[in-house]
């Protein structure tokens, strides 16, 4: 796990040691154990520590390594290979490098190290870009090919390793990072309206094909490769590799389901452990972090001690610190825990920030960033989390109304009322089954008055409208339906556009921020390619409980208190109060001068929504969080807003 960064150009642009610098700078919490840089010009190709003097580059790749495979020198990168021809600089894992190895030394590659980076150098000087197909685990890289004169950079099908990149006067720049990106001088940093808008009303963010909150930062997207020809910089050849295949249903009874989803899952955890250092695991007590931690103990065996560390929430109803405990003494593992108090959020709110380099949705997001906290404190650099389980099992509480849809539209409409009246009695879902169900059955663009009316308006008084109009940002929701199998639908809409993007991007940036590897393992392309091909009722059966069939794969594995839970929770943290106890904080935000140049808001409007949400008075809203969020992260990065 690393972090890369990098340019191509065809124009004189100068030395770039001191821009190398501070690249490289930015973005050593990636990779404290060692960096380099690579510098090529005519032909001629400058490798090292430190950025060579009076170059004016065509080529620039940059890497801070954080050492989990091949911890010698070998494992460096920039790293070449072919007689000097093929460079890359490479940050992620890939999980079956192994057996790809073997089957290139078969066709006649030797190989000089035991890391999985050489593994990619190889599999593209014996496939080219084929060679993407072959992988299994999470990747963004950037192989320079001197004797092509081209970069070609590809990111993981379901793109939990970032890539950002952007044009600025004919010169391609790339970076794990955008903090990374703004370090180059010159890159444009206008916001994005319409992604403003999602995500003020929506929470959301990362779900339209590559865009950012800046204008003019895109993220490669998941599952896709881009050419570069030095000869033309801006000519970006993007191709799309792979992506989840909604199949029809395979005909497979539950119970081959179950056992055919339980030997892949233990495959994956099997992949996911393999690391020259200690692995250990987030443990939330849900069904899907109790699996890994469960997993993980049988293959790796009870004689193998690691480690698990846990967020516990303050508040009943959010706290699952007693399925925790019986994870914990079920497995024999260690755990550790951390309960944030919102002062210590308020001290590290402007950090959390900074690392993102875009907003959040919600102040869960600390509840994670102290948990890989307290992960490095404990010096652990590689940890296997659930983050992907609910998009592609149906975890979330608003498939319930995608199922209800699928059976509305099928005509099974007695189906439909009984699954409703069954899924009604889960916790936290009650009436909410129904507002489910009509945002899926109504057109988006008919929402309006529903959302009104349940109090999720489209506007808000504090949006400054006209300033969104005027901008042509469409007010609809980004959620959509249109298929007679509308959960298997919006599984595949959350897991590559609307949910996982997201929630990738930041367990990325709160792991780095600690220089720890996150590994997800349900995310792996047998899994969700098996689960997709499924029919609706083996992922929320016909009494409206989520994630049947791997539930039953688990059976037997992980203890019955978690197997039995119809709740859910997560890393939930209590937003409403936090935000309250941080009211000086909050009012301070709003009142800033900077807030009044902010031209989508209200500023009026904003101080006076909270003041009545302060004296309830109103409903607490997470748009609290998000305005201060915004206003914030406007100041942090000299975010730029059209007139």
């Amino acid at each position: 796990m690393c972090g890369i960064a990098g340019l191509v150009t065809n124009r004189q642009i100068g030395p770039q040691d001191h821009i190398c610098a501070q690249m490289i700078e930015s973005m050593k919490h990636r990779g404290p154990d060692d960096h380099g840089w690579l510098l090529a010009s005519n032909g001629k190709v400058a490798r090292g520590h430190l950025p060579a003097d009076n170059i004016s580059p065509q080529v620039m790749m940059l890497h801070c390594r954080l050492a989990i495979l091949d911890l010698t020198q070998a494992g460096w990168q920039p790293m070449v290979r072919n007689n000097d021809r093929l460079f890359i600089v490479f940050n992620g894992e890939i999980y079956n490098f192994k057996e790809i190895r073997a089957v290139l030394e078969k066709k006649g590659q030797k190989f000089f190290s035991t890391s999985d980076t050489e593994v990619i150098l190889a599999a593209y000087a014996h496939w080219g870009e084929e060679a993407v197909n072959h992988f299994e685990g999470m990747f963004a890289f950037a192989i320079f090919d001197k004797q092509k004169n081209s970069m070609f950079l590809a990111r993981d099908g379901f793109g939990i390793k970032p890539l950002y990149y952007t044009l600025l006067n004919g010169t391609f720049i790339f970076a794990s990072e955008i903090p990374t990106l703004l370090q180059y001088p010159g890159v444009n940093r206008e916001a994005n309206s319409q992604a403003l808008y999602d995500y003020f009303i929506f929470g959301a963010s990362d779900h339209r094909e590559g865009k950012t909150l800046f204008s003019h930062i895109h993220q490669l997207p998941a599952g896709h490769s881009l050419t570069i020809s030095l000869n033309d910089p801006t000519n970006l050849i993007l191709k799309q590799y792979w992506q989840p295949t909604l199949s029809t249903a395979n005909g497979i009874t539950f119970p081959d389901a179950v056992e055919r989803l339980r030997e892949l899952f233990l495959e994956s955890i099997s992949l996911h452990i393999r690391s020259d250092v200690p692995v250990a695991a987030a443990l939330s007590g849900g069904l899907d972090s109790t699996a890994i931690v469960m997993a993980m103990r049988k293959e790796m065996g009870d004689g193998t001690s690691f480690n698990t560390f846990s967020f516990i929430a303050n508040e009943a109803g959010i706290n699952e610190e007693i399925w925790v405990d019986d994870v914990v003494q079920a497995s024999g593992v260690g755990n550790y825990k951390v309960t944030p108090k919102p002062e210590e959020f308020a001290q590290d709110i402007d950090q959390l920030i900074k690392l993102h380099g875009e907003p959040v949705f919600s102040t869960s997001m600390y509840a994670q960033y102290r948990v890989y906290k307290l992960i490095a404190q404990h010096g652990i650099k590689v940890v296997l989390d659930g983050q992907g389980a609910d998009e592609i099992l149906a975890g979330y509480l608003y498939y319930l109304g995608a199922r209800v849809t699928s059976l509305v539209r099928q005509g099974r409409y007695i189906d439909a009322g009984k699954f409703a009246l069954n899924a009604k009695k889960r916790p936290g879902v009650g009436m909410q089954i129904f507002n489910f169900t009509g945002e899926f059955l109504i057109p988006k663009h008919l929402h309006t008055l529903p959302r009104r009316i349940i109090g999720k308006p489209l506007e808000a008084a504090w949006m400054n409208s006209p300033w969104f109009a005027n901008q042509n940002v469409v007010m609809q929701s980004i959620r959509s339906s249109k298929s007679d199998e509308a959960l298997r639908e919006q599984l595949m809409q959350t897991l590559t556009a609307t949910g996982l993007p997201k929630l990738l991007r930041f367990q990325d940036r709160n792991s780095m921020a600690f220089s720890i590897e996150s590994r997800v393992p349900f995310l792996n392309k047998k899994i969700v390619d098996f689960l997709f091909s499924l029919p609706e009722e083996y992922l929320i059966d016909d009494g409206g409980n989520s994630k049947a069939v791997f539930r039953e794969a688990m059976g037997g594995m992980i203890p019955q208190s978690v197997l039995n839970r119809r709740d859910k929770v997560g890393f939930t943290t209590p937003e409403n109060s936090w935000m309250v106890h941080m009211n000086d904080l909050v009012e301070d935000t709003l009142q800033a001068n900077s807030t009044n140049d902010i031209p989508l808001f209200k500023q009026g409007e904003l101080q006076k929504s909270w003041s009545q949400i302060k004296n309830k008075k109103q409903p607490f809203t997470r748009q609290v969080w998000r305005w201060v969020n915004v206003i914030r992260w406007a100041e942090m990065y000299g975010v730029q807003f059209s007139k």
